[in-house]
């Protein structure tokens, strides 16, 4: 039985060259905030990466994500994005030049609840512009969450990435 604030490790992958990677053991029924890091993500062009939730097994696919992010770049750009509608929310972008690899860390809130909404936030560093971002989202319905989806549309990607789960309840 994991303690209050215990940081327990569920997964960890390494992805090559896919076009998608889920992570299946969340223990949402025990956690009630995860906590993921990634690294090494990078791709064959320049692209994003971007997320989706599962509800009893099934990918939520439709425009139903909530999202606001906020990203500033090395050369002085800076941008709020937001959407009530997304399909896949945008977490990070990534590189097709060799050696040069994103990484970032995301908070996932209330995944096993189903009276809430399922939220999460985050930073992300991304190789693509040198970007810094800071995003946060929810899946605004309420409903039992039991994968993590990562993709990229339409190109494949590589990275490394740990799933814990957080006792806080």
């Amino acid at each position: 039985t994991p303690k209050l604030g215990e940081l327990v490790l569920l997964e960890t992958q390494t992805a090559s060259n896919v076009d998608s990677f889920y992570f299946t053991n969340l223990d949402e029924d025990i956690y009630d905030i995860h906590f993921l890091t990634f690294h090494g993500l990078e791709g064959v062009s320049n692209q994003g990466l971007n997320m989706r939730f599962a509800e009893s097994g099934t990918i939520e696919n439709t425009s139903v994500y909530s999202y606001s992010n906020r990203y500033n770049q090395a050369d002085g750009g800076s941008n709020h994005e937001y959407a009530s509608n997304s399909n896949g929310p945008p977490l990070c972008a990534f590189n097709a030049t060799a050696n040069y690899q994103s990484a970032g860390y995301l908070y996932f809130y209330r995944l096993g609840n189903p009276k809430t909404y399922s939220f999460y936030s985050g930073q992300t560093c991304g190789a693509y512009d040198f970007e810094f971002k800071f995003v946060s989202g929810s899946l605004p319905q309420t409903s039992i969450v039991d994968q993590i989806k990562f993709f990229a549309s339409g190109v494949s990607f590589s990275m490394s990435a740990s799933l814990y789960g957080v006792k806080s309840a």
